[in-house]
């Protein structure tokens, strides 16, 4: 799906797309769509990784104060 309407929006014979009110047409807005996936893709990756790191911690101190009680 996401490959037919980036194709929709950089063939210059067809109309584009409209997304929450913003018309997106040409090789311009095709490349501005695949960079916000990217930055969007790399914040919820930083996310994930924050958050893993805190259970990981977690768990190291939890089984820390298990061993020592």
């Amino acid at each position: 799906m996401a490959k037919v309407l980036l194709g929709r929006i950089a063939d210059p014979t067809k109309d584009g797309v409209t997304v929450l009110g913003w018309h997106l047409h040409g090789w311009s807005s095709t490349f501005t769509v695949l960079f916000v996936s990217a930055a969007v893709g790399l914040a919820c990756l930083i996310m994930v990784a924050f958050f893993e790191e805190r259970n990981l911690r977690a768990d190291r101190e939890f089984s820390e104060a298990k061993e020592e009680s």
